[in-house]
């Protein structure tokens, strides 16, 4: 295991109008189980999948109008610089630069299609990555009704290399950071009507069985299942409160 590298996602902030309503639903479903941090100041639930805490479940006021969804964290090494290049990429600044006592400093910015994504300087030095585990992240996924224009301001911001390389049936768009594919991007196909946002996929050791399950418990499949040759079989979810995520399996060696 190695220290994460600026460029990578390292944290994962579930946004929910019922923490102990996700709490139950994610725990059956992946296999979670939680630590609060801070009990009694913050009350944040920390996320863990049995390799250590990678994200948290954050209140959300439903009176605000946004809806439910999972924010991914990139570690940048300079959280100042990054945003400095955020209105010139034609991105936006939602939140800015928040500092988080004992952690380090966030923000939240929108691509030019309206992604967002949080950036985030540790004021120390991070977790060791973990190997994956059935309920950890599995990988993240640009999904834009414009890659093209969408994905210039990442390598503006972040710094991460784009290409585009043919995944199955289709031309899928691949960021980098020092060489390592760290995340992907797709354009909405003809007749998909959805805002441009950040999909997080967790492992499943059976993604019909996780589909089933998550039915049972009062999610709604989006998309899938489907395989794609020499990388997985996957689908979309959206959760019982309005949070979209995947699943994934990985294909066999």
């Amino acid at each position: 295991m190695s220290q994460p590298t600026p460029g990578r996602f390292v944290w994962h902030d579930l946004m929910t109008t019922d923490r102990e309503a996700s709490k139950a639903f994610y725990a059956d479903l992946l296999g979670w189980s939680y630590e609060t941090w801070k009990p009694g100041e913050l009350d944040y639930p920390m996320l863990d999948a049995g390799g250590g805490p990678f994200g948290g479940m954050v209140p959300l006021d439903p009176g605000h109008g946004i809806p439910c969804n999972w924010q991914g964290y990139v570690h940048v090494a300079d959280l100042d610089a990054a945003l400095a290049h955020v209105p010139a990429a034609g991105g936006t600044v939602f939140v800015g630069a928040t500092p988080i006592p004992e952690v380090g400093r966030f923000a939240v910015v929108g691509d030019p299609t309206g992604a967002a994504v949080s950036l985030m300087q540790p004021a120390g030095a991070l977790p060791p990555e973990a190997p994956p585990t059935p309920g950890s992240v599995a990988w993240h996924e640009l999904q834009s009704t414009d890659l093209a224009a969408a994905a210039p301001f990442y390598v503006d911001v972040l710094g991460w290399a784009f290409r585009e390389q043919p995944v199955g049936e289709i031309v899928y768009g691949m960021f980098s950071a020092d060489g390592t594919d760290v995340a992907g991007g797709i354009t909405f196909p003809p007749g998909v009507e959805a805002p441009s946002h950040w999909l997080t996929y967790f492992h499943v050791e059976d993604v019909d069985a996780a589909l089933a399950r998550a039915a049972e418990l009062g999610a709604t499949t989006l998309w899938g299942p489907l395989d794609v040759e020499g990388i997985g079989r996957m689908a979309g979810l959206l959760d019982p409160l309005g949070a979209v995520f995947a699943v994934f399996r990985a294909a066999m060696a």
